[in-house]
Parts: C-alpha cells; sequence; structure tokens
C-alpha cells in the first residue's frame, strides 16, 4: 500500500507538471490570438512589455544562479527588481495593479525555463 500510495504521489506531481505546462501554453496562445483585437489602450502595452520583461528578467536570474553569484531564494526578488527598475526607467509607475501583473508574468516566465531536476529531485545535465 505504501509503495502504490508513493507511485500514485510521482504519477500526480508528474501529471501536475504536465498540466500546468498546458496550461502555461494555452494561456499564451489565448493572449497572442485576442491580443490584436483588444483595445489599443495603453495598459496592454505595458503588460506585453512586462511579459517580455518578466522573462528576460528570470533568465537572467538563473544564469546568477547557475553561476552561483545569487542563492536560489534570491531568484525572483533578482527578476522582479530587473522587471521594476526597467518600468521606472521608462517612466512607469509600479502600482498595485502593476506589481501584481509582474509577479504573474515572473511565475510564468518560470514555468517556461527548461527543467533542471528531474521527478525524482535528480539534477539534469545541459
Amino acid at each position: 500500500e505504501i509503495l502504490i500510495g508513493l507511485v500514485g504521489s510521482e504519477m500526480c506531481k508528474e501529471t501536475g507538471i504536465k498540466t500546468a505546462d498546458t496550461l502555461t501554453d494555452a494561456i499564451s496562445t489565448a493572449f497572442e490570438t485576442i491580443k490584436p483585437l483588444l483595445p489599443t489602450h495603453p495598459a496592454i502595452g505595458i503588460i506585453d512589455s512586462i511579459i517580455g520583461l518578466a522573462e528576460v528578467g528570470v533568465n537572467a536570474a538563473e544564469k546568477l544562479y547557475k553561476t552561483a553569484t545569487i542563492d536560489k531564494d534570491q531568484r525572483k526578488a533578482e527578476a522582479t527588481e530587473f522587471v521594476v527598475a526597467a518600468l521606472k526607467a521608462a517612466g512607469i509607475e509600479v502600482t498595485d495593479e502593476i506589481q501584481q501583473v509582474i509577479d504573474g508574468a515572473i511565475t510564468g516566465a518560470v514555468a517556461l525555463l527548461p527543467k533542471t531536476h528531474d521527478e525524482n529531485g535528480a539534477i539534469l545535465k545541459d
């Protein structure tokens, strides 16, 4: 029974990861599909910029982590700091609503990173 429970929980974890990846892909595809239909409101441009900045910030933070420049737990803060600094440099005020978009974009960008560990926690080679 214990073995079946462990196998079942690993299968659930793997299924959950695949489901999250599929959901992220679907949301990205849906946004890209409807983006031309959205009104040309400045907020849409800002959101699109935040998504791009989040990808750059997350990738940069991951590289800093892999080169032992920052700790594992500093990656989100590093990516967030990059996005906020870029927005401020562009003259965009970071409101609570903008911060929510930043947080969501960073979470999405992290989900798109290549997997570094397998389902058993072992480090995958590049």
